[in-house]
């Protein structure tokens, strides 16, 4: 699977994204967080993904270990 079209913008991960394959989904989050950083300055706590995408905390733990092991 390639990458999400509004990840693809982002420039944090411009020069790797034809390495790097992950989800919709796992670019919506990966999108969430960095917009987060750029306007709160610190990461999100995995509550704040919570509350954004309506998700139960098991599921955004989840998603953060998925991120995780994909680099």
């Amino acid at each position: 699977m390639s990458a999400c079209n509004v990840c693809r913008r982002l420039p944090f991960a411009a020069s790797n994204l034809s390495q790097i394959e992950f989800t919709a989904r796992q670019g919506q989050y990966l999108a969430f967080i960095y917009h987060y950083e750029k306007v709160n300055r610190r990461a999100p706590a995995e509550a704040d993904i919570q509350r954004y995408f309506n998700v139960s905390a098991p599921s955004v733990h989840q998603m953060v270990l998925a991120l995780e092991a994909g680099g």
